[in-house]
């Protein structure tokens, strides 16, 4: 066995039933938060931020706060979903907010989305990475991937290799602020016991029983 794969088998909890353990004793122990949360008055004024799955829940909440505080937030949301602009401009009290259509278990999709942003010579500054989803069975993309595999990982790494080529997003110089790019994780992925990097992305069929094991997976691939 490869120091590689010994390391993987030792990530995680091994099954559902003991992430959700995990979880409980956790909820009875909560740990002390590292961080505060930031200020009111902290602002991102001129700072350009792209959100991914930002049509409802965590996303959404995170452009309103973005724009709030001054950033030119890209909401980057599936085809379909009317209104999220405006929804988000009523919300944040600012006119500063854009929709552009990404579907992230479609490549071709994603490469398209990176190619418009390159086109239009934008530099990010925010970069946040939440778009996700748990289906009750397996679905296949267009390129054959498992659809939680090419949203919570695959379509991340693409565009984040398509934005440093093309730099879209560059280390800072002179006195210029680090850009920032948050992957938005979740604990399900200690229910996955390993990761097999030689079908890394291969289509596994499942229902909905085990639904949440290949999400947690997806999860550990991302956190990986």
């Amino acid at each position: 066995m490869s120091g590689r794969s010994r390391q993987t088998r030792a990530v995680g909890d091994g099954t559902v039933a003991n992430a959700l353990f995990t979880a409980v004793r956790e909820l009875r122990q909560p740990k002390i938060l590292d961080l505060e949360p930031v200020a009111a008055d902290v602002r991102i004024d001129g700072r350009t931020c792209l959100v991914t799955g930002a049509s409802s829940g965590l996303g959404m909440a995170a452009a309103v706060q973005l724009a709030r505080r001054g950033g030119r937030v890209i909401v980057a949301c599936r085809p379909g979903h009317c209104g999220i602009r405006e929804r988000i401009m009523r919300l944040s009290g600012s006119d500063s907010v854009e929709s552009m259509e990404v579907d992230l278990s479609d490549t071709d999709s994603v490469h398209r989305f990176c190619d418009h942003l390159k086109a239009r010579n934008v530099r990010l500054d925010i970069a946040l990475l939440n778009a996700g989803l748990v289906p009750p069975r397996a679905r296949k993309t267009r390129q054959g991937y498992d659809v939680m595999f090419a949203v919570h990982f695959l379509s991340s790494r693409i565009m984040i290799e398509r934005w440093l080529r093309d730099k879209l997003i560059e280390p800072p110089g002179g006195n210029g602020e680090m850009p920032r790019i948050v992957f938005v994780a979740s604990e399900s992925h200690r229910s996955s016991q390993q990761i097999d990097f030689d079908r890394l992305g291969e289509f596994t069929d499942y229902r909905i029983k085990e639904s949440m094991k290949y999400y947690g997976l997806s999860k550990l691939v991302l956190c990986t």
